[in-house]
C-alpha cells in the first residue's frame, strides 16, 4: 500500500477502469480523514504547514485565561447571522492557570456569545468567581458570580460583540464575607447636540458604555460608583460639562469636562471634579450641558 499523488489516483478511475482493492486502499490512505486529529498521524512538515496557516488565519477567535481554577468545563455558544451556531469547549485544570489560550470559530463579528454550560468545583464560604470580558476594543465588563449573587454562569450572555476577537478571564476569589447586590438608579440627561455615552463602575463591577437610563447591580462591600464618558469632541467648538447629582438631595457629587478637539474613548474623572466618586447613593442624575 502506498501514498499516491492526485494525478496517479485519477488514473485509477478513468472511464472503463475497474479499480482494484489495493487501488481503493491507496486512495483512502492518501488523504486525511476528518477524525484524524492525532498529531502522531501528521508528519513534521504537515504540522509546520498547519501552524503557518493558523498564524495567518482571519477567522474570529475566543481568547481566555483562568486564575485559581481547577477541574472546570465551559461550553460557549457562538451565534451569528448566516452561520450555524458553533460550540467551543474549554477545559481547565490548575496547570492551565495563567496561560492565555485561543480557540477559533467560523466567521467574524458581529456575533453573540453565551455560556451554554459551566461545571466546576463547588464554591466554598465567601468564595466567588470574578469574570472580566471585553465587549469591544474600548469597552469591558466586570461581574461576580456565586451565592446570593447570580449563582451560575449557565446561560450567561456576553451580548453582541464586534470584531474578530473575544477576550475573557475568570478567577476564583475569597472576599472574607458574603456579598449582596445593591441597586442605584441612574438617570442620564444629555442637553447637547453631541452624542454622549456614560459608563458606570465600582470595584469588581463595571457596566458597558450606554446612553439610556439604567440600574446598577454592584456589591455592598464596595458601595461607591465612578463615571466615565465616551464622546467624539474632535469637531466641537465648546466644552461639555457632565455633572453627577444625588437625585434625592440634589447634592452635586462630581463634575467632569469634555474638551473640544478630543475623541474621548475612555474619560476618567477630571482634576476639576467635586469628588472622585459617588458613595452610598441610591438615585443619581447625570446631566451634560454645553458651557
Amino acid at each position: 500500500m502506498a501514498i499516491r499523488d492526485r494525478n496517479t489516483l485519477k488514473t485509477f478511475f478513468e472511464t472503463g477502469d475497474i479499480p482494484s482493492q489495493d487501488q481503493f486502499i491507496d486512495l483512502i490512505d492518501s488523504f486525511k480523514h476528518q477524525n484524524d486529529t492525532n498529531a502522531l498521524l501528521l508528519t513534521d512538515r504537515e504540522i509546520v504547514s498547519i501552524a503557518n496557516r493558523i498564524a495567518t488565519i482571519n477567522n474570529g477567535f475566543v481568547e481566555y485565561y483562568f486564575d485559581k481554577m481547577s477541574n472546570s468545563l465551559i461550553k460557549l455558544n457562538v451565534a451569528q447571522e448566516n452561520e450555524e451556531n458553533q460550540e467551543i469547549e474549554i477545559r481547565c485544570d490548575i496547570h492551565d492557570n495563567g496561560d492565555v489560550k485561543r480557540q477559533y470559530f467560523v466567521g467574524n463579528g458581529p456575533y453573540n456569545v453565551a455560556i451554554k454550560e459551566f461545571e466546576s468545583e463547588k464554591l466554598q464560604a465567601n468564595e466567588y468567581y470574578y469574570l472580566y470580558y471585553e465587549t469591544s476594543l474600548y469597552d469591558s465588563v466586570d461581574r461576580l458570580i456565586g451565592h446570593k449573587l447570580p449563582t451560575t454562569f449557565n446561560g450567561f450572555e456576553f451580548g453582541k460583540l464586534d470584531g474578530r476577537s473575544f477576550h475573557f478571564y475568570i478567577k476564583k476569589q475569597n472576599f472574607g464575607k458574603e456579598l449582596n447586590v445593591l441597586h442605584t438608579n441612574i438617570k442620564f440627561i444629555n442637553k447637547t447636540a453631541i452624542p454622549i455615552e456614560y459608563k458606570c463602575q465600582s470595584t469588581n463591577w463595571r457596566d458597558i458604555y450606554r446612553k439610556e437610563n439604567t440600574i446598577t447591580a454592584h456589591y455592598d462591600q464596595w458601595d461607591h460608583l465612578y463615571f466615565s464618558y465616551n464622546a467624539d469632541m474632535t469637531k466641537a467648538d465648546h466644552t461639555i460639562e457632565c455633572s453627577v447629582y444625588d437625585t434625592d438631595t440634589n447634592e452635586l457629587l462630581i463634575i467632569d469636562y469634555l474638551e473640544p478637539g478630543i475623541n474621548y474613548r475612555h474619560f476618567g474623572n477630571s482634576s476639576d471634579a467635586v469628588g472622585n466618586r459617588a458613595d452610598k447613593v441610591r438615585n443619581i442624575t447625570i446631566e451634560c450641558i454645553k458651557v
